[in-house]
């Protein structure tokens, strides 16, 4: 055997060096924890953080940081973060003259503010909070349990609200990982929020003179002539019947996207005018599309007044 030739597991494992901070003359090397080296400028990084300033100022290597050896690569100091490469990439472009990041989700967003709050990049902070905003719809539970991990209040009940859109209650596990670090007082008080919310939704839309109210004020906007009498007893049966099939609903799922439910509108329409959807006269169909947007306009203003008490 061919004893010059090194064997697999002795030989040097390649160095990976991130495209935009490459740059040969930089002064020190982080390292990810999956192995990408950023070669980056300690005075850029000193004036972005008084966490860096403090630590390049100490006389011992930054390497500090994870509490390991002090290496050199390149004659240059090496500091390991516990961060993978894609979080340390968009917590490094805020910083330079490349590209801004684009945090495409909550799992991004999340990262990037566990690490700017953990290296006190307050600038960095702020734009995260920005794109959780964007991207709570997306994952309103997740994003809740992130904003009340964070103590954002207000963040925290705009994510409540947007969540009673979605088909997830009963909450049951899995939940998002987030939710292991926020109370359980805090879930309960979310899973109380949306009962009464479930509550206030039904009871509005059983009602009987709100939704009298409702009906009456929902005048047709493209009208093509007079309702007969019968046209207007079938609509205002349809309404009573699609009233009362909705209310459960809206108990489970309080939210004005559910009273919108094409099998419940058509279903009604279906018993009452004894016909398919697709044949009842065009101008009852248009004066039921009218209610059923007034009225769901209508849950989200009463759901909308429900409080969530927080405690972060």
């Amino acid at each position: 055997m061919n004893s010059c030739v090194p064997s697999p597991a002795s030989a040097t494992p390649e160095r990976i060096t991130h495209q935009y901070f490459s740059d040969k003359d930089a002064d020190v090397i982080i390292r990810s924890s999956d192995a990408v080296e950023f070669k980056m400028y300690k005075v850029i990084l000193s004036k972005a953080s008084p966490f860096f300033k403090d630590m390049f100022s100490l006389p011992q290597s930054p390497s500090v940081v994870d509490d390991r050896p002090s290496e050199f690569l390149d004659g240059v100091p090496v500091v390991d973060f516990s961060e993978n490469n894609r979080t340390l990439d968009h917590l490094f472009r805020f910083l330079y003259p490349c590209p801004n990041p684009n945090l495409k989700s909550l799992d991004d967003v999340h990262a990037v503010l566990e690490a700017a709050n953990k290296y006190q990049l307050e600038d960095v902070v702020l734009y995260a909070r920005r794109t959780w905003n964007e991207l709570a719809s997306l994952e309103p539970l997740r994003a809740f349990a992130i904003a009340c991990g964070r103590r954002w209040e207000e963040e925290a009940r705009s994510a409540a609200l947007l969540s009673l859109k979605e088909p997830v209650w009963p909450l049951q596990p899995p939940m998002a990982p987030e939710f292991k670090t926020i109370s359980g007082d805090t879930v309960v008080r979310l899973m109380w929020y949306q009962r009464r919310c479930g509550e206030a939704a039904m009871q509005a839309a059983l009602n009987p003179e709100r939704m009298n109210r409702l009906f009456d004020a929902s005048s047709c906007t493209h009208c093509l002539g007079p309702f007969s009498m019968t046209q207007t007893r079938r609509i205002r049966d349809w309404f009573a019947l699609y009233t009362r099939q909705v209310a459960p609903c809206l108990e489970k799922q309080p939210s004005g996207r559910t009273a919108t439910e094409r099998g419940l509108v058509e279903g009604a329409i279906k018993h009452v005018f004894e016909n398919a959807p697709c044949e009842v006269d065009m101008h009852c169909i248009e004066r039921i599309r009218q209610i059923v947007q007034v009225f769901s306009d209508e849950v989200d203003k009463v759901v909308a007044q429900v409080p969530l008490e927080l405690d972060l």
